[in-house]
């Protein structure tokens, strides 16, 4: 069953321990909100949520969505944390693209938006504590203390331009180093937390052909070109950008080429202007990546 916004999120039977489909749904439905009021959208397509005992997952190609998370009982903490995760996945077109080497930022960005709902939620169970779940008002700021711990154990870059470019190699080789992704995504909480609209232009990630871009640079730059086409204003060339580099040549020495046509405009969600009743401002991603 949709919610007023059209988001359906499915909880189905399975192992979750010493908890209730009712009160798990309530749990993810309230996290999905206050992610998706950001993006100003809903999936195309129901999410339908259960449980395993592996990492968390959302698998490709499937419609409903299906998320897999390994949470369980009433640590609804890692519950939130998990489904962000792997909701942020659908919203920036995960199964667009899937072996090109700037992957490691959509990974990054994954880990913002766990720490970024986890904090928002705190004021939204105090506020408006979901249906189905005991006591969230008192749990409420469990959020917060979790996320905050979460972000303990990453190491800050002092100065991220910098700290990217040493770096970049080892994420385009590996994109699911953890703790990178979290510095990054550390670096990028508060702007969005101050600015929640800066989901929107992510929304846009991944609607073009990324495996010509040879570079991170030209990653943003392909990202900026397919905003200014679709009616959002372009991030520009942030500092996180490493440098320009030597450019990156094919196996036959010439400079690398787009292999396949860039695609047309995202149709991979539905859009739900009432999620998000804020004027987008321009200028303001550009300003996250500064910062």
């Amino acid at each position: 069953m949709a919610d007023a916004t059209g988001l359906r999120v499915v909880v189905e039977n399975g192992n979750w321990g010493a908890t209730s489909l009712r009160t798990i749904r309530g749990v993810l439905t309230s996290a999905a909100q206050v992610l998706l009021a950001g993006f100003g959208s809903v999936p195309d397509a129901a999410v339908h949520v259960a449980p395993w005992r592996q990492n968390p997952r959302v698998f490709h190609d499937r419609r409903p969505y299906q998320v897999r998370l390994s949470a369980r009982d009433t640590y609804w903490c890692q519950y939130v944390y998990q489904f962000a995760h792997e909701l942020c996945h659908v919203m920036i077109n995960f199964d667009r693209h899937r072996a090109h080497q700037h992957r490691w930022f959509s990974e990054a960005l994954c880990e913002l938006a766990s720490l970024f709902v986890l904090h928002r939620l705190t004021a939204s169970w105090i506020e408006a504590p979901p249906d189905g779940v005991a006591q969230a008002a008192a749990y409420a700021p469990n959020f917060t203390a979790y996320a905050e711990r979460t972000a303990q154990r990453y190491c800050r870059p002092g100065d991220p331009p910098r700290w990217l470019a040493n770096h970049l190699p080892d994420l385009e080789a590996d994109p699911y180093r953890r703790g990178d992704n979290g510095a990054l995504a550390i670096c990028l909480l508060q702007p969005f937390l101050d600015d929640p609209s800066l989901w929107r232009d992510c929304g846009r990630l991944n609607c073009w052909d990324p495996y010509a871009d040879a570079t991170f640079r030209d990653y943003l730059d392909s990202w900026a070109r397919h905003l200014a086409r679709n009616g959002s204003p372009p991030p520009g060339a942030p500092p996180l950008a490493p440098p320009p580099g030597p450019q990156r040549l094919d196996a036959a020495g010439g400079a690398a080429r787009r292999r396949t046509p860039v695609p047309p405009a995202c149709r991979h969600q539905t859009s739900r202007p009432a999620l998000s009743r804020q004027p987008r401002q321009r200028g303001t991603l550009t300003a996250a990546w500064c910062r």
